[in-house]
């Protein structure tokens, strides 16, 4: 299966790119993923991915927990917290 990843903010700077594809075995879940990303992209060093973590990752344009399984197409978009005052 293929999902779609989209960096937001500064992460893009991190990883080096915007949106890429990334490859998942058919039932993967979210935790899978994040643990592929890890793997994928280490200059994201200690930064927390995951869920309730750090940053913000959307699945399909929701909050999904890390057992919830992917399916081929489906877009997480990870961003850091908003922050301001």
């Amino acid at each position: 299966m293929e999902i779609v990843i989209k960096f937001l903010s500064y992460l893009s700077e991190i990883v080096g790119i915007k949106k890429c594809l990334v490859k998942v075995p058919k039932n993967a879940t979210l935790k899978d993923l994040i643990n592929i990303v890890k793997s994928r992209w280490p200059q994201l060093g200690n930064v927390n991915l995951e869920v309730g973590g750090q940053l913000l990752l959307l699945l399909n344009g929701t909050t999904a927990g890390p057992d919830t399984k992917l399916k081929d197409g489906d877009e997480i978009v990870i961003l850091p917290p908003a922050s301001g005052g």
